[in-house]
């Protein structure tokens, strides 16, 4: 009778606790999130331990389930810390339902090297991507440039890697503080999220200038203002960029 009894009480309190406290925490296929009850809404967190859990290739959902009441909780933000220092992280997939990275939320990630920021992003806090050493390219799907809290979000990130922006939004970026600091923001048509670089849009790849010739299919090599070719020069039959593989046609002004 007594167990009885003990187990109603701890249920009584679950309840209870579930039902006020705005901050529990929720750990649903292998991501720790910190939930919000009135509103419905859900932050991925670093977990009840410490930084540096996460590794591999994460993908967020835009919303989460939880399993004794299936109620349902909209991702809304990645939270203070969520990645930082997860060596390990390869990719993340973020939903277009998050408005605000928050201060932190991939700092050190050493081996993250490219990056996608919906448009639904409003918000980029301090440190959010601190020392990503290793990004190489940034897409950025908001048409208004998000707003970055100070000058650190980026520091220890390469300026002159690709910015990927929407066809239309590059001035947007260019005068927009600190993403002004980027050197090479590059306009692009979206297909579903994804980017399709469009016809004579210029990237570097191993040293050498391309510019995309026939869209998803075809580039040339050509010349990089401010810089010369010189040395042993291998110029291959095709090359992988950004997921699509182009075929070298012509090579001008070299």
């Amino acid at each position: 009778m007594k167990n009885y009894i003990k187990k109603i009480q701890v249920i009584i309190v679950l309840t209870i606790m579930f039902s006020f406290n705005v901050n529990a925490q929720m750990y649903h296929n292998g991501i720790f999130y910190i939930i919000n009850e009135s509103e419905c809404t859900a932050e991925v967190s670093f977990g009840l331990d410490s930084y540096g859990g996460y590794s591999g290739d994460i993908v967020i959902p835009e919303n989460i389930e939880r399993s004794f009441d299936n109620k349902i909780f909209t991702v809304k933000s990645i939270g203070v810390g969520a990645f930082s220092e997860c060596f390990n992280l390869t990719s993340i997939e973020i939903p277009n339902t998050v408005t605000e990275i928050c201060g932190r939320a991939f700092n050190e990630c050493l081996r993250l090297t490219k990056f996608k920021i919906p448009s639904s992003v409003m918000t980029i806090a301090n440190y959010a991507f601190y020392d990503c050493v290793s990004l190489a390219e940034i897409v950025c799907l908001a048409v208004v440039p998000p707003r970055i809290q100070s000058s650190n979000v980026f520091e220890g990130v390469d300026k002159s890697i690709p910015l990927y922006v929407r066809k239309g939004s590059k001035i947007s970026y260019e005068t927009a503080d600190y993403w002004n600091e980027f050197t090479n923001i590059i306009e692009v048509e979206t297909d579903g999220g994804e980017i399709t670089p469009d016809i004579n849009t210029c990237f570097e790849y191993n040293g050498l200038t391309y510019k995309i010739t026939k869209k998803g299919e075809e580039v040339e090599v050509t010349y990089c203002e401010g810089k010369k070719y010189s040395g042993d020069i291998t110029i291959p039959k095709t090359i992988a960029y950004n997921g699509v593989t182009y075929n070298v046609t012509v090579f001008r002004s070299l």
